[in-house]
């Protein structure tokens, strides 16, 4: 706890550094290049909170100085702006669903970063529903600034789906006529992020998430609109099919668990790898497949020699495969320390039990009965095991009420529209205090240990820390 503590207030005082340097530079490049440090510090450090209204005024001031053009033009859409896509990842499933399953093509799609790699399956749903993909063209900051409020202006509404380090959006509406409302899907609940200042309404995926907004955010609103699962029955062809392929028994218990590297990174108390180890060991004629972990991993090395085909590492598959293989598993386990949101949600649906802890993210109420809780009195692999022996005796059921979430589609649409066809008038939010908490119970905490395991510290920081302390040698001389 004392390291959690001093990693938290390291991060901090090395945050508040950088934003009195940002806010002293008076060369415009370099500012925007300290911001682009603090960015991603923030972003992926945690640091006691979870905001800077300090500096989010500051880009404001910016804002103001970009020349303002209301745009006679209105074409009755929403624009959805996002930072980048990716082949997983939950929050571009989350884009897809709402523009696939809208009604009369109601939206655009605009990216900030100019990475052109956009996922097949979106690109697919974008052209079915005559959903426009726009750019960014190459130019400084805020000449981007001006592209993308430019273009937004054309729009009735705003929804932002950007990454956490991603300022553009407060730059590009902060300015003080600015008047499109604008919201913003928190799919990066744990992570600091840019944008407090401009939003009117956070659409949270939980209650645990609102709470979270309105305590260490100050959001202004926040609404629970859950996350969208669209997907079919379980198919017992493919299942078989797919067995084959691996050389599974059709009459063996399927173990199954998907997501990205980084969350199956252990911490001290959580390895998966001792997860699958006393599952396997205990189970008869079981068998754990894996998807998001290189099948050669050095890592996994020993357990796939212990166990051989009754474990079955994929490294990462296109989605359409993916959802394939969702089709196989007995029992679902979510990745740990880190929890795959959106995957753990998608087989709740297709009514395959799941296995999870509680490491304190905004898990929807109608799974929480289901968490296993962490105390330092659990031994966390004696209860996921007998978890699992529990889900077995009683004949694979678990009973879950999934209608009190937004996960269904049609709803989570509903309960989404109705937000957004309110008559939400477009305020700045200029009134915002720091919130920062140290305390040993707060949801910080609990990222730092879960998400980023006890490993950050601006001592050991990479080239942004190099280059901030450039500046700082340079300011002084």
């Amino acid at each position: 706890m004392k390291n959690e503590n001093n990693i938290l207030k390291r991060n901090f005082r090395y945050l508040e550094k950088l934003e009195k340097l940002i806010i002293k530079e008076s060369n415009l490049e370099d500012k925007f290049k300290l911001i682009d440090i603090y960015a991603n510090f923030a972003a992926n450090n945690p640091s006691g909170t979870l905001h800077s209204p300090k500096l989010e005024y500051h880009l404001l001031d910016f804002a103001e100085s970009i020349p303002f053009q209301p745009s006679n033009k209105n074409k009755n859409k929403r624009l959805i702006v996002m930072s980048e896509a990716y082949e997983s990842g939950g929050h571009t499933r989350v884009v897809e669903h709402i523009i696939n399953y809208s009604e009369n093509n109601s939206y655009d799609l605009l990216f900030t970063w100019n990475r052109l790699n956009v996922p097949n399956s979106l690109l697919e749903i974008c052209k079915n529903k005559e959903c426009s993909i726009m750019f960014l063209s190459e130019g400084k900051v805020l000449e981007k600034a001006k592209q993308l409020r430019d273009i937004a202006s054309e729009y009735n509404k705003i929804i932002l789906f950007n990454h956490p380090e991603d300022y553009l959006p407060v730059l590009a509406f902060g300015h003080s006529k600015w008047d499109i409302p604008i919201f913003l899907y928190n799919h990066a609940e744990h992570r600091f992020w840019f944008g407090i200042s401009i939003v009117d309404v956070v659409l949270d995926l939980s209650s645990r998430a609102k709470t979270n907004s309105i305590k260490y955010r100050k959001v202004p609103k926040s609404e629970v609109v859950g996350i969208p699962i669209a997907l079919s029955e379980k198919d017992d062809r493919i299942n078989n099919i797919i067995r084959q392929q691996l050389n599974i028994d059709k009459n063996a218990i399927v173990f199954f668990s998907g997501g990205s590297p980084y969350k199956y990174e252990p911490i001290e108390e959580l390895d998966f790898r001792n997860v699958v180890d006393v599952i396997l060991s205990s189970i008869d004629n079981s068998y754990f497949v894996i998807i998001g972990i290189h099948p050669e991993s050095n890592k996994w090395s020993k357990l796939k020699a212990k166990f051989q085909n009754r474990l079955t590492l994929i490294d990462v598959l296109e989605y359409r495969k993916y959802l394939e293989y969702l089709n196989i598993p007995d029992i679902y386990v979510d990745s740990m320390p880190t929890s795959g949101f959106t995957v753990l949600l998608e087989n709740a649906m297709r009514k395959i039990p799941i296995i999870f802890i509680d490491t304190h993210i905004s898990y929807p109420n109608c799974i929480l009965k289901e968490a296993i809780p962490i105390t330092d009195k659990n031994d966390i692999y004696d209860k996921i095991l007998e978890k699992a022996i529990e889900i077995i005796n009683n004949g694979f059921k678990q009973e879950l009420n999934l209608e009190e979430c937004n996960i269904n589609i049609s709803n989570f649409l509903n309960t989404y529209n109705n937000i957004l066809n309110e008559n939400i008038t477009h305020n700045r939010n200029l009134n915002v205090k720091r919130v920062v908490d140290f305390s040993e119970d707060s949801f910080i905490r609990y990222v730092l240990k879960y998400f980023y395991k006890d490993r950050t510290d601006p001592s050991l920081s990479s080239i942004g820390l190099l280059l901030a302390k450039r500046f700082w040698k340079n300011s002084r001389e």
